[in-house]
């Protein structure tokens, strides 16, 4: 222990004597420490921390499932639901959740659009969960025609209501109609999905036990002790095969999946943080190769103090000892430095990562991140030290102490020893860079394509209908009508349209249909489905979507009118390959269901995202259907203006009614691809770090070379020697160990390159022109980083060169 001391105090003495180089070292492992860190934060929270709810390990989502076309997760239907709850014997509890928005009104305040969910009583049973304030719904409230109840999230208790606990109990408007507060749940609580702000009960009526082709519904259940999660597959998908057999029209070919709760928060989340810890990982090495470097040359102008140290008794081990405590103090520095960085870069993070990101508002460094940090620290100053502290632990004690010319101290093992840290650090950073480059590449090709309507100058905002007041489908089409009205009226507007799914928001509904003559219903297999629409006002034109045949909805098309669809290009190509589609009919539902004659065809909109390709499309006009609420767009010069015209005509026609999610399409675009546009700006700031230190670290070791060959260049020079060819010589020889760098680096990138192939759109992991262009970026980089010391090297006086030390 007191070696150890000794050692360490002897350690901070020397690094205090060389601030300069203490400085970049440190600085340096700040850096990778603190990247390293941030990302490890991120991979803690999402893939490492536990959920935070009672033994979340026992917590399942179930879902149905059709093997036959792929499909391996989508809603349940309410009726499958209450089958699964009555027969079932692997889980202690299941329960169901819908999405569930609602207007805020009431108490002197601005109306307000919540998102929510309704929820069977049982919701808060199965995550083990209790709220804290109050209570959770009885089964009383779980009941039809129960009373209305309401839990509230923290969240919006402490915005709206100033975290009044006095609320409990008390009675909220949402939707026009009375709620009592029975409870304020916990902070940690964001399920559904991390925009929940409220909880309602979910009461199945005698309809519910009938409906098996509504799938809206999440379902989650907790497994019984000792029941695992293949056991809890095995009988649910024998309730499955039950159901199918004695309901084929509704369930023939579907099945069920039961997969944790954590591997369903996580979700496609998974892959893109790996790709960014193993790219972190590699700034990590690249700081301790420069660092090892750095300890290199350090070590080489110390040796002739090593060799003193030798010559009165100290021991090879002790000389190791001592420089490898220097690298551990050098580490600490760096990881308590890189720490703090952490910090910031944490909330960077949560600042520009997008909403998608799961457990995004969790992220935080804690005493896990910091222990990481910690053994960051240590590992790498091992890393870096070890191969120094042996090289300048062999150096010849009689050649060490004779010498006294600049450069003689200079061995081959050093050289050989720096080189190889270069070709790493190369290698490394092709790999990072080619990484990055195909990100670029990929999310260039993605903002490039067309979503099928024309983005700019549109403001989206949804106004749903309370169904308390809006009862009918009359009273809400009059309002949809009454707003479109003033909204072409208003200053700045050009057009408006409405629409029940907005593309690229997340919103959608998918419709099974039967075209007339040709779907049989006797195979539920075969029935087509699509993405289905009901729109209002001028949606097309708005959006900018063309019409390629026949006609678009009038106001003619209303109730009692002949019912009629649109379709896109896409199901007329499927549907009806060489024949004229208008005039076709198609029904949804049973057989008694209306017929909609298809009157026109419009061109193709991408919904999910913009690297899907657009889904087939059914629209219909509202005035014939009026179910549910719609999304406002509108066109016009000034966004801001809009933005606020739609806000003031929407209270104009009902003071009560709030617009929610008021956003531009370019906002709504640049959502879909936040988890695309967040990986890259990481890996883009990754590899750039990684090519800064590559260019340091080649100007260090070409600036080194040619310090250590001064005498012979001096003579070189006096002997008449070029200095063009010496300048070549130098660049050259940097040039050569770049090469070799870039080669195993494009070999590594062309293995490890495939795990971006899903993150990738339109953009293949081996792309020639990507790695061409990455292996020149490196080769020109090479040249500018040793153009310096080599200019340096022409410059050499005979004097200067044969002057002793």
């Amino acid at each position: 222990m007191d070696t150890l001391i000794r050692d360490l105090r002897y350690a901070l003495r020397t690094l205090r004597k060389t601030p300069s180089f203490t400085f970049f070292a440190v600085l340096t492992l700040a850096l990778g420490i603190g990247a390293t860190s941030t990302i490890f934060s991120v991979v803690n929270t999402v893939l490492l921390s536990p959920l935070p709810y009672r033994e979340p390990a026992g917590i399942v989502s179930v879902y149905e499932s059709n093997p036959r076309d792929g499909t391996d997760a989508f809603p349940v239907a309410p009726a499958n639901f209450l089958d699964w709850r009555r027969d079932n014997r692997v889980f202690s509890a299941i329960a169901a959740n819908r999405n569930q928005a609602m207007n805020l009104t009431g108490r002197n305040a601005e109306p307000e659009r919540l998102f929510g969910a309704a929820v069977t009583a049982s919701y808060f049973d199965v995550l083990g969960m209790a709220p804290r304030l109050g209570r959770a719904f009885t089964a009383e409230e779980d009941a039809p025609n129960g009373p209305r109840a309401v839990v509230l999230s923290d969240a919006l208790w402490q915005r709206r209501f100033a975290g009044d606990p006095k609320i409990v109990g008390q009675s909220v408007t949402l939707n026009n109609e009375p709620y009592t507060v029975v409870g304020i749940a916990p902070a940690s609580l964001r399920l559904p999905s991390p925009e929940t702000e409220f909880w309602v009960p979910m009461a199945f009526g005698p309809q519910d036990a009938e409906n098996r082709g509504a799938h809206s519904m999440g379902v989650l259940a907790r497994l019984k002790p000792g029941v695992t999660v293949e056991q809890a597959s095995t009988e649910m998908r024998a309730i499955a095969d039950r159901i199918a057999a004695a309901y084929p029209q509704f369930q023939s070919g579907f099945s069920t999946t039961v997969r944790p709760l954590s591997d369903d928060i996580v979700g496609d989340a998974r892959t893109p943080l790996l790709v960014l810890a193993g790219a972190v990982g590699f700034v990590l090495l690249i700081c301790c190769a420069n660092v090892a470097n750095l300890m290199l040359a350090r070590a080489a102008g110390r040796q002739k103090e090593i060799a003193i140290r030798s010559a009165i008794g100290a021991g090879r081990r002790d000389i190791v000892r001592q420089l490898l405590a220097e690298s551990l103090v050098l580490a600490v520095f760096g990881g308590v430095a890189g720490l703090l960085l952490a910090t910031w870069g944490v909330d960077l993070v949560v600042a520009l990562g997008p909403r998608e990101l799961p457990r995004l508002e969790e992220l935080a460094v804690d005493g896990r991140v910091a222990a990481f940090a910690l053994a960051a620290s240590v590992l790498t100053g091992l890393v870096f030290g070890v191969a120094p502290a042996m090289v300048a632990s062999r150096a010849d004690l009689n050649d060490t102490l004779k010498e006294g010319l600049k450069g003689s101290s200079a061995g081959p093992g050093r050289a050989r020893a720096r080189q190889a840290l270069l070709v790493a650090e190369v290698a490394i950073s092709l790999t990072l860079l080619v990484g990055a480059g195909l990100m670029l590449k990929s999310m260039s090709r993605l903002r490039a394509v067309d979503p099928g309507f024309r983005s700019a100058g549109l403001v989206t905002g949804v106004v749903s209908l309370p169904p308390a007041k809006y009862d009918t489908s009359t009273k809400r089409t009059a309002f949809y009508e009454a707003l479109e009205e003033r909204l072409r009226s208003a200053p700045g507007i050009r057009n408006a349209g409405f629409v029940s799914a907005l593309p690229l928001s997340g919103s959608l509904s998918i419709s099974g249909y039967f075209i007339e003559g040709k779907t049989p219903r006797d195979d539920n297999s075969k029935v087509p489905v699509a993405h289905s629409y009901q729109i209002a006002g001028d949606y097309f034109g708005t959006m900018g979507i063309p019409l390629k045949s026949g006609r678009l909805f009038t106001a003619q098309d209303r109730e009692g009118a002949p019912q009629v669809a649109i379709v896109n290009e896409r199901l007329a190509r499927q549907q009806f390959p060489g024949e004229n589609p208008l005039g076709k009919r198609v029904q949804f539902g049973p057989p008694e269901s209306p017929y909609f004659e298809i009157v026109g065809i419009v061109g193709d909109v991408r919904h999910g995202g913009l690297g899907e390709d657009a889904p087939a499309q059914i629209y219909l006009a509202y005035a014939q259907t009026a179910f549910g609420g719609l999304t406002a767009v509108v066109r016009g010069s000034d966004v801001g203006q809009l933005a606020s015209a739609l806000r003031r005509e929407v209270r104009a026609v009902d003071g009560d009614q709030p617009v929610a999610r008021l956003r531009t399409m370019e906002e709504v675009i640049s959502e879909g691809i936040a988890r695309p546009r967040f990986i890259t700006l990481l890996l883009g700031a990754f590899a750039g770090v990684a090519l800064l230190l590559a260019i340091v670290g080649i100007y260090g070791v070409v600036a080194y070379s040619v310090a250590q060959r001064t005498q012979e260049f001096g003579i070189r020079m006096a002997l008449g020697a070029d200095a063009r060819r010496v300048l070549r010589e130098v660049v050259g020889q940097a040039a050569r160990v770049t090469a070799v760098g870039v080669a195993i680096g494009v070999a590594a990138a062309l293995v490890l390159s495939r795990t971006l192939s899903t993150l990738l759109f339109e953009v293949g992991a081996t792309d020639p022109v990507t790695y061409a262009s990455i292996a020149l970026v490196l080769l020109a980089a090479t040249v500018v980083a040793s153009w310096i010391p080599a200019r340096r090297a022409t410059r050499v006086t005979p004097l200067s060169a044969l002057r002793p030390e």
